[in-house]
């Protein structure tokens, strides 16, 4: 047995994707309805606490951007011998550090997209 997907601002049951939204702030992924995220990103006043969406397009852009930066990194030398320490690979660290935003999408679809129908 499946359980409820409950939107974070008003703790009430939401029925289908179309109606969710995931979003992310400091290391916590929450879910919304479409309308009470719009009304968080008002009521918002500090930009770096903000609610950042996850299953939007502009966070799936972002998502599929980090991934390309982070194949590049982690497949290149690009940024290799940067630093003064030899066996310290700064484009790798920036590589890894780069899939956190996969890493978020994967938890949120885990989580709550796939326990919701799609109509």
């Amino acid at each position: 047995m499946k359980k409820d997907v409950v939107c974070k601002y008003c703790n009430k049951k939401i029925n289908n994707r179309d109606e969710l939204v995931t979003a992310s702030a400091l290391f916590k992924v929450q879910p919304f309805h479409y309308v009470c995220f719009q009304k968080v990103t008002k009521e918002t006043t500090i930009s770096w606490t903000a609610w950042k969406p996850l299953n939007t397009v502009t966070g799936v852009i972002s998502m599929v951007l980090m991934i390309v930066l982070s194949v590049i990194l982690l497949g290149t030398d690009l940024l290799a011998d940067r630093t003064k320490y030899k066996d310290l690979d700064l484009g790798n660290i920036i590589g890894i550090i780069a899939l956190y935003p996969l890493l978020l999408r994967i938890i949120s679809f885990g989580l709550y997209e796939s326990r919701l129908p799609k109509q």
